[in-house]
């Protein structure tokens, strides 16, 4: 008499699902050599409340924000070239972080653009010995006794000319919203550059309405 084998039963779908389920849900041993990356490391919210819904605004893209009186508290350790000046500063450097610093905190986050891209754009200005940006050149001096050269001969003095071309050019055709700010402009006119000049100034606002 052959005994005839019992068949094994079919695992339940349902069964198996609450395996999976209580197997994910199961907590990881933390491993002390595990390192977050860049996209798993997030900034700490700063909350507002919403003055029409009551509900609160989580900010998860910028910086936390600040109080306006921390922001120029910031702004103040990096001071303003001198206007008008009659004798060159001594510390040319510290003059041109100001440009450099508010360059990079506008370009942060949108809730510190919102801020400090005012400051940015105004003034217009290009001096001697000015560093167009961090880690580069400084622009040769165009107001010392050899300032009659001409600027086609001398690839220093035409720096000078393009870079004041460029912020120009920035608040007036790139992004014509800033020149509402700008409210200082200082400059030294360059001979054979003279038309050029005048004319990447003539969109300003404040120089149309003279």
């Amino acid at each position: 008499m052959s005994a005839s084998r019992a068949k094994p039963k079919p695992k339940s779908r349902v069964t198996s699902k609450r395996r999976d389920l209580r197997k994910a849900l199961k907590p990881k041993d933390p491993s002390p050599t595990s390192v977050q990356s860049d996209s798993e490391l997030e900034l700490v919210p700063s909350e507002e409340v919403s003055p029409t819904t009551g509900r609160h605004l989580v900010n998860t893209r910028g910086l936390p924000c600040l109080a306006d009186e921390l922001y120029l508290e910031i702004i103040s350790y990096f001071p303003a070239f001198p206007l008008p000046t009659k004798h060159e500063p001594k510390n040319i450097k510290k003059y041109g972080d100001r440009r450099i610093v508010l360059d990079a905190l506008s370009q942060t986050c949108r809730s510190l653009r919102r801020v400090f891209l005012r400051y940015r754009w105004q003034r217009i200005e290009v001096y001697d010995k000015m560093q167009v940006y961090a880690g580069g050149p400084t622009l040769c001096s165009v107001t010392s006794n050899n300032h009659m050269r001409r600027v086609e001969r001398d690839p220093k003095l035409r720096s000078y000319a393009e870079e004041l071309v460029r912020q120009l050019e920035t608040v007036t055709i790139r992004e014509p919203g800033l020149a509402e700010l700008v409210n200082v402009l200082d400059v030294s006119l360059i001979q054979c550059c003279n038309n050029a000049l005048q004319s990447a100034i003539a969109p300003l606002p404040w120089a149309r309405d003279k």
